[in-house]
C-alpha cells in the first residue's frame, strides 16, 4: 500500500509541475555566457603512467580545481522545453596522491616512515556540450546533456616524497645503496604519455533564472551541474574525471518580432466653389499625403496608414443655350435661331434649361448630304472591356489598370480597394493566379470630362507610386485612359 501511495504522489507532483510549466509565459530564445569553477574528483586504479617509473602501490583518487568559461545558446521547442548547447574552455586539473607506510631506520632504531606518491595532471579541454532544459516552474529549470572535450597539450608532474618522520634527517638510497641525502625520488614531468585525445562525459544540473528588467530580456542565471566521466584520461588506464561545477551566467532573451496588422484610414476634406465659365459640376482632387504610424499592442504591431487630401467641388453657373437648325433648298444650308433663357438664381446648384422653338418647314425637296464620318476615338477601350460600354453608366472618361500582387502580401490589394472607393463603376474584368501571383485586370470610370479625368489620374498615379514602393509589388501597375463616348 505504501508503494502505491508513493507512486501516486510522485505522478501527481509531476503532473502539477507540468501544468505549472504550461501555464507560465512562453519561452523565448536565450544567448549568453557562463563562468564557473570545477571541483574535480579523479577516480583511478593504476600503479604508474606508461613509461614513467614509480614505486606507488596503486593510485586510487585525487582532487583539484579548474575554471570553466562557456558561451550558451538555447532555443525553445515548446512552452516548457529548451534545446541548446554550450561551447568553451574547461579545466579538469587534479592531483592524485597515495601514502605508503615503510619501516625506516633512524640512528639505529626502527620507525614507521610514510612515503607520499604524487601525480599532478594539468588537463584543459575545448568542450562542446549539447543539452536539453525542462522548465519545472517559473524560472526553475532542470538540464541534462553530454560533454565532448578535446584535450589541449595535457601535462603531468610526478614525485615520491618522504613525509614521515618529519623530524630528523631521513633520505633515500640509490640503486647502489649510496645515500642520496634527498627526501625526493622518482621525479618526472612532461607531456602526459598516451593521453586520450577526446574526453566524454554525461552531466545534469539545475538552474534558476532571475529577470533583470521588466520585459525579462536580461536574465541572471545561477546554476550547479554534476559531470560524470565516461572515457579514460590515459589510454588503457583506469583513470576518469568527475566534477561538480557551480556557475553564474548572464542571458539575453530577445522579444519575438510582433505580427503586423495594417489599418487603412482616409480623411478627405471638400471645398465648394463656383465657376461662371462652365455649366458642369467638376470634382478636382487635391494632392494626397499618407501618414504612417505604428503601435505595439501585446504581440501585435498595429500599423495605421491615413490618407489626407483636400478636394474641390466646382459648380458651373453659366447659362445654357439651345440651338435649332432648319435646312432650306437653294439657300444657305442652315439658318440659326438663337433664344436665350434667363439666368435662374437659386441657393442650390441647378442647370438652366432653354426652351426649344419649333419652326414649320415648307414641303420642298430637301437635298440630303451624306453623313460625315465619325472620327475614331483617340484612346479606344481594350477588347476585353468593350462589351461593358453599352450601358449609360460607363459613358465618359475611363481608365484601365493592370497590376499584380502576391498572396504572401495581401496588403498589396490596397491599390484595388482604393480604386473601388474612389472611382465609380469599378469592376474586376479578370483575376488569375499564376505561380502564386495574382493578376488584376480592372476597368473603372473616373470622370465625365477629360479635365476632371486628368486630375483624377494624376492623383491615382501618385498613389500607385507610393503603393508600389511601400508594398514591394512585383512590378509597377500599368494604367491607360480611354474614351467611351
Amino acid at each position: 500500500m505504501s508503494r502505491r501511495r508513493y507512486a501516486f504522489t510522485t505522478i501527481l507532483l509531476v503532473l502539477c509541475l507540468y501544468c505549472s510549466a504550461r501555464a507560465g509565459d512562453t519561452l523565448r530564445a536565450r544567448y549568453g555566457l557562463n563562468i564557473g569553477l570545477n571541483r574535480t574528483m579523479h577516480s583511478a586504479d593504476f600503479r604508474e603512467l606508461p613509461g614513467v617509473p614509480n614505486c606507488c602501490p596503486r593510485f586510487e583518487s585525487g582532487t583539484g580545481y579548474g575554471l570553466q568559461v562557456q558561451t550558451v545558446a538555447e532555443i525553445p521547442v515548446s512552452s516548457f522545453f529548451l534545446a541548446g548547447f554550450r561551447l568553451g574552455l574547461n579545466a579538469l586539473n587534479g592531483t592524485l596522491t597515495k601514502d605508503e607506510t615503510i619501516p625506516v631506520a633512524i640512528n639505529g632504531q626502527t620507525a614507521n616512515g610514510v612515503f607520499t606518491h604524487t601525480v599532478k595532471a594539468t588537463l584543459r579541454t575545448v568542450s562542446f556540450d549539447p543539452f536539453v532544459s525542462v522548465r519545472v516552474f517559473n524560472g526553475f529549470f532542470v538540464q541534462a546533456g553530454a560533454q565532448f572535450g578535446y584535450l589541449l597539450n595535457p601535462q603531468y608532474e610526478q614525485e615520491e616524497r618522504i613525509t614521515q618522520p618529519s623530524d630528523g634527517f631521513v633520505s633515500f638510497l640509490d640503486a647502489a645503496g649510496n645515500d642520496t641525502r634527498s627526501r625526493l625520488r622518482n621525479q618526472s614531468a612532461g607531456t602526459l604519455p598516451q593521453a586520450s585525445q577526446f574526453l566524454m562525459s554525461a552531466f545534469g544540473g539545475i538552474s534558476y533564472e532571475l529577470p533583470m528588467n521588466a520585459k525579462s530580456t536580461v536574465l541572471l542565471v545561477p546554476s550547479v551541474a554534476f559531470s560524470y566521466g565516461l572515457t579514460p584520461v590515459v589510454k588503457n588506464l583506469s583513470w576518469s574525471v568527475n566534477s561538480i561545477t557551480p556557475s553564474i551566467g548572464l542571458r539575453y532573451s530577445p522579444l519575438p518580432k510582433p505580427r503586423e496588422r495594417i489599418i487603412y484610414k482616409e480623411q478627405i476634406d471638400t471645398l465648394r466653389t463656383t465657376d461662371s465659365t462652365t455649366t458642369a459640376t467638376i470634382v478636382r482632387a487635391g494632392m494626397s499625403r499618407i501618414d504612417r504610424s505604428s503601435e505595439l499592442a501585446g504581440s501585435e504591431m498595429i500599423i495605421t496608414e491615413t490618407l489626407y487630401r483636400s478636394d474641390t467641388l466646382v459648380t458651373g453657373t453659366m447659362r445654357a443655350v439651345v440651338v435649332a437648325t432648319v435646312p432650306v433648298v437653294d439657300a444657305p444650308p442652315k439658318e440659326t435661331i438663337i433664344k436665350e433663357t434667363p439666368k435662374v438664381e437659386t441657393p442650390k446648384v441647378e442647370l438652366a434649361v432653354a426652351e426649344k422653338k419649333i419652326i414649320p418647314i415648307p414641303e420642298k425637296t430637301v437635298e440630303r448630304k451624306p453623313a460625315p464620318e465619325i472620327p475614331k476615338k483617340k484612346n479606344p477601350a481594350p477588347d476585353n472591356v468593350s462589351a461593358m460600354m453599352d450601358t449609360e453608366e460607363w459613358q465618359g472618361r475611363c481608365c484601365h489598370l493592370l497590376f499584380l500582387s502576391t498572396e504572401s502580401k495581401p496588403q498589396a490589394t490596397a491599390l484595388h480597394d482604393y480604386v473601388r472607393k474612389k472611382l465609380p463603376y469599378t469592376k474586376i474584368v479578370s483575376k488569375k493566379n499564376t505561380d502564386g501571383v495574382l493578376v488584376y485586370n480592372v476597368i473603372s470610370r473616373c470622370a465625365d470630362s477629360p479635365q476632371s479625368a486628368d486630375v483624377m489620374m494624376n492623383d491615382l498615379r501618385q498613389f500607385i507610386d507610393r503603393t508600389t514602393a511601400l508594398y514591394k509589388l512585383p512590378e509597377a501597375p500599368r494604367i491607360k485612359c480611354f474614351d467611351t463616348k
